[in-house]
């Protein structure tokens, strides 16, 4: 791909080795899984660990996990948990120094990718989680000519990322209530607010294939939109949590209105609502 053309090659002699866990959450989507783990086989970097949560598949995919990789572990949730909580089930049981978190339909682009992200974490102890440049669509990226400079974030997306085990066992895991989606909103302000940088770093580019099985547009949107609310009122400070979410709310009415979604619109309020009482026992706002 041209995109590897862009990106510097790492010396051999010059990456360090501790081990990676890699941490794969999948549910239903068999062709997806599979085709990652191959992607992953072809990185140039080992240790690896593999860690697969199936979060209650209709059909095991244990199989697929031992086929790919026989030395991976795989693990099935008796009930469906969501991604925050399979993430979480993941974390807790890996024993990589890093955390490389991919969907079961994202992959790394380039066969250095895990060497460069290692690098990186090791030259920067401060930094609690890498955000990797991501591609989204069906076809691999051609090019990262504007993938941009490094800079700080104030959040990641789970499908391409590399998190320090130090995190996980500082902060613990997601807040398995939020299910799904904005997840990784809140999570990246606890590690903020701990002394910990989310770091952009776009020399890994990560391909994000976005299967179309398993994503009810609706309620992902009202989900999003539910858990962004839940991130104001857990963590902004308090003079900021009105205008936060009335500004939320007004763009969810509009997006509502647009996309003909008024009954979830009304389904993320109620939901965010009866939440309430939870997250004010949790809240812990951030310094300004």
């Amino acid at each position: 791909m041209k995109s590897r053309n862009l990106r510097e090659e790492v010396p051999p002699d010059k990456c360090p080795s501790p081990l990676v866990t890699a941490l794969i959450v999948t549910r239903n989507r068999p062709d997806e899984l599979r085709l990652t783990l191959r992607r992953l086989q072809e990185q140039d970097y080992e240790p690896i660990e593999l860690i697969v949560v199936d979060d209650n598949s209709d059909q095991p995919l244990a199989g697929i996990v031992a086929q790919e990789w026989p030395t991976g572990k795989a693990l099935r949730n008796d009930k469906n948990l969501g991604p925050s909580e399979s993430r979480s089930l993941g974390m807790g049981l890996a024993r990589g120094l890093y955390i490389l978190s991919l969907d079961d339909d994202s992959c790394l682009t380039d066969p250095q990718d895990l060497k460069r992200a290692v690098l990186r974490m090791t030259a920067g102890p401060q930094i609690g989680a890498l955000a990797f440049l991501i591609h989204n669509g069906p076809l691999p990226p051609e090019s990262a000519e504007h993938a941009g400079q490094e800079c700080l974030l104030h959040t990641f997306i789970a499908c391409g990322a590399m998190i320090r085990a130090e995190v996980v066992r500082s902060l613990g895991g997601y807040h398995n209530f939020y299910g799904y989606y904005g997840e990784e909103n809140e999570y990246a302000l606890r590690m903020i607010a701990n002394g910990w940088s989310v770091t952009y770093f776009p020399s890994v580019v990560v391909h994000h294939r976005v299967s179309p099985l398993g994503r009810p547009q609706g309620r992902m949107w009202a989900l999003s939109l539910r858990n962004n609310i839940w991130t104001i009122a857990l963590h902004l400070p308090a003079r900021r949590v009105p205008v936060e979410i009335c500004w939320k709310l007004a763009v969810g009415l509009w997006d509502a209105t647009r996309l003909l979604r008024i009954h979830w619109l009304g389904w993320a309020c109620g939901s965010a609502a009866a939440g309430l009482p939870r997250i004010l026992k949790l809240r812990k706002p951030i310094s300004p």
